[in-house]
């Protein structure tokens, strides 16, 4: 209620639900974002996830109440996730992902925008791993595979993303470290992935 009120008081535009925690753990999150956007209908809310945690129904709810959902898996099997993310598991969260899209679409919603961020190292960089995660989020039905270069440790940077004609050739840059590939309803929904209009939006190959 603090937090709420605090920032209708202060006329926010946006809030975001990232770093040092996983947001789907808290027991409240559906009772914290509906407080949110009691007092803040309008406000951009964002939550990053690495998704192992939105397995209820309970929690799709809240999901939903998001404008937009990012969903942080690392790499297309589990092995490859737990390099960076202790305990992954590529499987229950890519699961929770596809439910997830399915259930807003079967609603007929056109919120949250539901993207995938692959932090991108150099063991998950592969031509042949980047294409088979382009396919993967296509099947879950994601609007925006989100490439995200990692600047440590940097015994773990890809200089192929940095470096290769290959990631300069998917979808469209957001600064230096991110490639957005929208695959579904482009540019929409998140004014931090700063996408473009649809017109200037490259598809994935």
């Amino acid at each position: 209620e603090i937090v709420g009120r605090t920032l209708a008081r202060l006329r926010a535009t946006y809030c975001g639900y990232y770093n040092l925690g996983e947001p789907f753990l808290s027991p409240r999150i559906r009772e914290e974002l509906e407080i949110l956007r009691r007092h803040n209908p309008g406000m951009h809310i964002l939550i990053s996830t690495n998704g192992l945690a939105l397995d209820s129904p309970q929690k799709q709810e809240a999901a939903l109440l998001a404008d937009h959902v990012l969903f942080s898996i690392d790499g297309v099997c589990t092995p490859m996730v737990r390099r960076y993310q202790r305990g992954g598991d590529f499987d229950r969260a890519y699961h929770n992902m596809k439910n997830l899209v399915a259930l807003r679409n079967r609603r007929g919603s056109p919120k949250p925008c539901i993207s995938w961020k692959y932090v991108v190292f150099r063991w998950n960089d592969h031509p042949a791993t980047v294409r088979q995660a382009i396919r993967l989020a296509r099947l879950a039905g994601v609007d925006c595979l989100q490439f995200t270069f990692a600047r440590n440790p940097l015994t773990a940077v890809s200089w192929r993303f940095l470096l290769s004609s290959f990631f300069r050739s998917l979808g469209e840059a957001s600064g230096w470290r991110i490639r957005n590939v929208w695959l579904n309803r482009p540019g929409f929904g998140d004014p931090l992935c700063h996408a473009g209009s649809p017109e200037r939006t490259h598809r994935a190959a």
